[in-house]
């Protein structure tokens, strides 16, 4: 199959805005700031958690608290204290308030022994096992279950990691891949044994040669490792345009299909910190920027801490208003409030002043079309959708839309594709399921 990553003219550069935080250090939060912690009682997807624990217990730090029902992912107490009540809050995945624990922190940093570490000399099932049980998602922005892409895949050739990192603003990859260079290589040969590869990609933009120096001084112990540069030009880090550019591959949904795994950066220093210190992902690296708030920095965080706790721990916001995004404003929507709890596969918060914008009459200049990277027509999309065409929406093939913003960005008429588009990916869901149930 013959898939045209880019159908524009000309790859998009986009500003990336990453200069006030991509060179300040990692910000670690004052203890007094940490003293609550909220841990969800569903996954990302909705799907409830099977609960180990309860309210009243004394927890340690990556304790387990109850693992996902669906894919076995088991979710883990980031400070050690005490579980006080059970508490509704807003989780802007899942798009609804949900059951939380809240554990009050009591700043003696008990660590957990139910992760035993390994070595680097662990076999291929130890590690994936290692994933498994220590409930390693992707840290790029997926949350998708890393164990499972891996204890299913046959005559892998290449794993390749990203380290592109396309969002604006976001410099949590780029910020990490450097403090923890020796992690990175050694998580992506970790990545490489798992999958039964031959070789290890590490892509990063050509802009951040940080990362490539970073690393130099250890690749000589990893002959199965190359660092390799690609344009700075967006979406790069979609694993399809990735995939294309470095490898010269297609493939039709899945990067196996063209004897490829993707994994982030980050998700390398995780598995690293999972098999060698038997530490789950408690806490990540997040990147808060943005003209909306006082301070532009990369900051450590546990997992469960308040982003509202974060933002006053680093200064607050720098105005009374404000539009903020978890993730980069291209590809994110913008959430309501900051009460939600920071979740392992969260990279950043942007905060931008108020956003606002009068849309015009579509001008049909086909913009949003000639720049979509997966090839759709997003602004017919968006007019099926508004005639309620579902046969029409159906043969666009919605589902294919990355959410990568690029339709909104590029359209002059200021339209809101990318999010007609993703109304428009749930209507076809929601026709799909219909015809398989007027099937069977």
């Amino acid at each position: 199959m013959n898939i045209n990553i880019f159908t524009a003219l000309k790859p998009l550069h986009i500003d990336g805005r990453k200069e006030h935080s991509a060179h300040a250090p990692i910000l670690d939060l004052p203890p007094e700031s940490k003293q609550w912690i909220y841990i969800p009682l569903v996954g990302p997807n909705g799907v409830d958690i099977e609960l180990t624990s309860k309210v009243g217990d004394h927890v340690t730090i990556g304790h387990v608290i109850g693992v996902r029902k669906d894919m076995h992912v088991p979710f883990f107490s980031s400070v050690s204290g005490t579980i006080i009540r059970k508490e509704n809050k807003y989780h802007p995945v899942v798009g609804r308030p949900v059951p939380h624990f809240v554990i009050e922190n009591n700043g003696k940093n008990v660590q957990a022994s139910s992760i035993q570490p390994l070595s680097m000399n662990a076999t291929q099932d130890q590690i994936i096992n290692q994933m498994k049980i220590g409930g390693l998602t992707g840290l790029g922005g997926s949350g998708f279950p890393t164990y499972f892409k891996y204890q299913s895949a046959k005559d892998v050739e290449y794993v390749l990691i990203n380290g592109v990192e396309c969002e604006p603003y976001l410099s949590t990859d780029y910020q990490a891949a450097q403090v923890y260079a020796e992690e990175v290589l050694k998580g992506s040969e970790l990545f490489r044994i798992a999958a039964g590869a031959d070789k290890v990609i590490i892509a990063f933009k050509s802009t951040k040669v940080a990362i490539k120096e970073a690393l130099q001084p250890y690749l000589t112990q990893y002959p199965h490792i190359e660092v390799r540069s690609v344009p700075d030009v967006y979406p790069m880090g979609w694993e399809r345009t990735l995939v294309k550019t470095v490898l010269h591959r297609d493939y039709d949904k899945f990067p196996i299909e063209a004897k490829v795994i993707v994994s982030n950066i980050t998700s390398a220093i995780a598995l690293h910190d999972l098999v060698i210190l038997g530490q789950p992902v408690i806490e990540r690296i997040l990147t808060l920027s943005g003209a909306g708030l006082h301070q532009e920095v990369n900051v450590r965080v546990p997992v469960g801490m308040l982003m509202s706790d974060v933002v006053k721990a680093i200064g607050g916001y720098a105005m009374d208003s404000v539009t903020a995004f978890i993730g980069g404003p291209m590809s994110a929507k913008a959430v309501k409030d900051d009460q939600f709890a920071v979740q392992p596969h969260f990279g950043g918060y942007t905060v931008l002043a108020p956003i606002s914008s009068q849309e015009e009459t579509c001008l049909r200049c086909g913009a949003c079309t000639s720049n979509c990277p997966a090839n759709l027509q997003p602004i017919e999309i968006k007019l099926a959708l508004d005639s309620h065409n579902n046969a029409r929406l159906l043969k666009l093939d919605a589902m294919k839309c990355v959410e990568c913003g690029i339709c909104t960005y590029v359209c002059p008429s200021k339209i809101e594709v990318t999010e007609a588009v993703r109304q428009g990916k749930a209507k076809t869901r929601i026709e799909l399921a219909k015809q398989l149930v007027k099937a069977s």
